[in-house]
C-alpha cells in the first residue's frame, strides 16, 4: 500500500490493529473536512445566487418569479442528475474498496468506467433538453415561471454529462483518501460561478443582463470548471504513478458491471428522492399559489446550508467505511460511522433550532411580501422538526453504501418517498386544503423521519452482519 503523503489520511490499518478513537477520528475528520468545506461552499453560492435573483424579483415591475424559477427548473433538472449523482458516488465504494485492499490501479479502474458513463450520458441529456417543456407542461407550470424554469434546466441538463464526469473524479478522490483535491476543485468552480453570477444576472462590467439564463450559465462554466481541475488532478504525473490513471482507461465489462450493480440501485434511488421531491413541491405545493411558490423557494436555500455540508460529511463515511470495509475491518467502519453520525446530528440539529427561533428574520431575507415571509416562516419550522432525522438518513446511507449495499435501501427508499411523501401529501393538499401548504409538509416531514430511522436500523444489522449486504 502507498504511503500517505502530507495532504492525506492515512489508508485503514489492518483488523488486529485497529485505530484508537481518536486516531479514527481524526481520520473521518481529514477526509470530511475538504469535502465538507467544498459543500459548504456550493452551499454559500447557491444561497448567494439565489439572493440574486431575489433582488432581480424586487426589481421587476410586479414582482417577479425568478426565484421560483430557478428552483423548479434546477430541481426538474436533479432528476437525472441524482440518478448520475448516485452511479458516480458508487465510485466512491470500489476505490474505496479497491484502496483498502491495496489494488490501487482498480481503483482508477472503477473511475474510467464511471467516466465512460458520462460519455454514453450525452445523447439522453440532449434528449431531454427538446422534452423540456412538454415535461413542465404535465406539472401544471404556465406563462413565465415554465419559461424560465425551461431556460434554467436546459444548461444544466447540457452541462449533466460534465457535471457526471466531475461527480465520478471526485468520488474516485475521496474513496482513495485525497479530499484537498475535491475541495480546491469544488471551491474553485463555486468561485468562479459566483463571479459570473454577479456579471450575467445583473450584466455587470459591460456583461449582458441575462437574468436567470445568466444565473444558468454561470452554474454550467462552474461545473466545466471545477471538471477541468480534477481531469488534471487525475492525468497528473502523481496520480499516473500511484495508480496507473492512463494505463487503466479501457473499457473493463467486469468492473463496468460492478459499478452499475451498486450504481444503478444508488442512482434510482436518489433520482426517485429528487422525482418525489419534484412532484411534491412543484404539483402539490405550487397549488396553493405564486406566494407559496415562493416561500417554499426560499425555504429550500436555507435547507441547504443544513443539508449539503452534511452531504460532504456522507461522502467522507462513504469512502472511510469503503476502505476498512474492504480490508475486512467491519467493527472499524462501525465506529466510524457512530462518529460521524453524532457530528451531523450535532450540525443539523443546531441548525432546525435556528429554522425554528428565527424563521421570520430568515425567511425576509429573501422576501418582501408580509404573505409569503408568513408562509416561509411556517414551512421552516417543519424542516426544524426534521433535520436530525435527515443526518440520521444521510450518515446510515452513506455507511450502507460503503459497505456495497444498495440495493433494499432503494426499494426502502422507493416505497416511503411515494406511500408518506407523494401520496401522503397529496391526501393533505386534495382533502385539508385549509392547512395550505403545512398539509404536505406535515406528510413530508413524517417522511423523512421515518426514513432516517429505517436506514439507521438498516446500517446497524449490516454493520453487525445480522443480515446479508
Amino acid at each position: 500500500m502507498i504511503p500517505p503523503d502530507q495532504t492525506q489520511s492515512a489508508a485503514p490499518h489492518p483488523p488486529g490493529n485497529r485505530p484508537t478513537s481518536g486516531a479514527l477520528l481524526s481520520e473521518i475528520l481529514l477526509n470530511a473536512a475538504p469535502n465538507v468545506l467544498g459543500m459548504l461552499g456550493m452551499t454559500v453560492m447557491q444561497f448567494i445566487d439565489g439572493l440574486m435573483l431575489s433582488w432581480l424579483d424586487r426589481q421587476t415591475p410586479g414582482g417577479g418569479v425568478n426565484l421560483a424559477a430557478a428552483y423548479g427548473g434546477g430541481i426538474m433538472a436533479w432528476i437525472p442528475l441524482a440518478f448520475l449523482s448516485g452511479l458516480a458516488q458508487c465510485v466512491n465504494t470500489l476505490a474505496g474498496q479497491s484502496f483498502g485492499r491495496g489494488a490501487n490501479a482498480d481503483a482508477a479502474a472503477f473511475a474510467w468506467q464511471g467516466l465512460w458513463c458520462a460519455v454514453l450520458a450525452i445523447l439522453p441529456c440532449i434528449s431531454l433538453i427538446f422534452l423540456a417543456p412538454i415535461i413542465f407542461g404535465l406539472l401544471g407550470q404556465t406563462g413565465v415561471l415554465l419559461h424560465g424554469q425551461v431556460v434554467f434546466f436546459d444548461f444544466l441538463i447540457a452541462a449533466a454529462p460534465v457535471n457526471l464526469a466531475w461527480m465520478v473524479l471526485t468520488s474516485f478522490y475521496m474513496g482513495v483518501a485525497r479530499p484537498v483535491r475535491v475541495a480546491l476543485a469544488g471551491l474553485t468552480g463555486n468561485l468562479v460561478n459566483l463571479i459570473l453570477d454577479w456579471l450575467l444576472i445583473f450584466g455587470h462590467a459591460g456583461m449582458p443582463k441575462l437574468g436567470l439564463a445568466g444565473s444558468a450559465i454561470a452554474t454550467a462554466t462552474g461545473t466545466l470548471v471545477s471538471f477541468g481541475i480534477m481531469a488534471g488532478f487525475f492525468l497528473s504525473a502523481k496520480t499516473r504513478r500511484e495508480f496507473h490513471s492512463i494505463s487503466t482507461w479501457c473499457f473493463s465489462r467486469s468492473k463496468f458491471r460492478q459499478l452499475l450493480r451498486l450504481g444503478l440501485p444508488a442512482g434510482c434511488q436518489w433520482s426517485n428522492d429528487v422525482l418525489t421531491w419534484t412532484i411534491f413541491t412543484l404539483w402539490l405545493v405550487n397549488r396553493f399559489g405564486p406566494n407559496a411558490a415562493e416561500a417554499q423557494s426560499a425555504v429550500m436555500r436555507f435547507i441547504q446550508i443544513s443539508y449539503l455540508p452534511a452531504v460532504g460529511m456522507g461522502a467522507a463515511v462513504n469512502a472511510v467505511v469503503a476502505r476498512y470495509w474492504g480490508a475486512g475491518d467491519a467493527a472499524t467502519a462501525r465506529r466510524c460511522s457512530r462518529m460521524a453520525l453524532a457530528l451531523a446530528m450535532l450540525y443539523m440539529s443546531s441548525c432546525g433550532l435556528l429554522f425554528w427561533l428565527g424563521g421570520d428574520a430568515l425567511a425576509r431575507v429573501f422576501l418582501a411580501s408580509a404573505r409569503q415571509v408568513h408562509i416561509a416562516a411556517a414551512l421552516l419550522i417543519f424542516a426544524a422538526v426534521f433535520q436530525t432525522f435527515d443526518a440520521v438518513n444521510i450518515i446510515s446511507i452513506s455507511a450502507l453504501r460503503g459497505a456495497g449495499d444498495t440495493l433494499v435501501p432503494a426499494i426502502l427508499w422507493l416505497a416511503l418517498s411515494w406511500g408518506i411523501c407523494v401520496a401522503g401529501g397529496y391526501t393533505a393538499a386534495t382533502f385539508y386544503p385549509e392547512a395550505g401548504p403545512g398539509g404536505p409538509w406535515l406528510m413530508a416531514t413524517i417522511y423523512v423521519c421515518v426514513l432516517g430511522v429505517a436506514n439507521l436500523f438498516r446500517w446497524r444489522y449490516i454493520a453487525r452482519g445480522t443480515l446479508p449486504c
